[in-house]
């Protein structure tokens, strides 16, 4: 008999884990519960990429495709 997880571990990028946690919370809901964590990495993109990341999730929150 196959039993649902009560949780996800997701480990992703710095720069995507807003929009990781926004994706999973809308697509799945709040079961499974998400834990969303960034993989180690020193390396900073800029403020120009983190102002575009902030953007896609905004649009991941309120659904629109990016």
């Amino acid at each position: 008999r196959r039993r649902a997880a009560p949780c996800a571990v997701l480990v992703t990028s710095p720069l995507h884990v807003r929009r990781v946690r926004a994706t999973w919370q809308r697509a799945v809901g709040a079961t499974p519960r998400a834990i969303v964590r960034r993989g180690a990495t020193n390396d900073y993109s800029g403020w120009r990429k983190e102002a575009a990341e902030l953007a896609l999730t905004l649009l991941a929150v309120i659904g629109l495709p990016r």
